[in-house]
């Protein structure tokens, strides 16, 4: 889970929580940083109003 920050002009994704990604409060998974990277670009992609 990711918390998703924004204003007009930029966002942040902050991790939240996750189940099967070993965070151990400092290392996680590198499964997480790809589907971020996916989010991010995703959410990139979205046309702006």
């Amino acid at each position: 889970m990711v918390d998703i920050l924004h204003d007009p002009r930029r966002f942040s994704i902050r991790y939240s929580g996750s189940s099967n990604l070993n965070y151990d409060g400092t290392n996680i998974n590198s499964d997480y940083n790809s589907h971020v990277q996916r989010l991010h670009r995703a959410i990139l992609s979205q046309p702006t109003t």
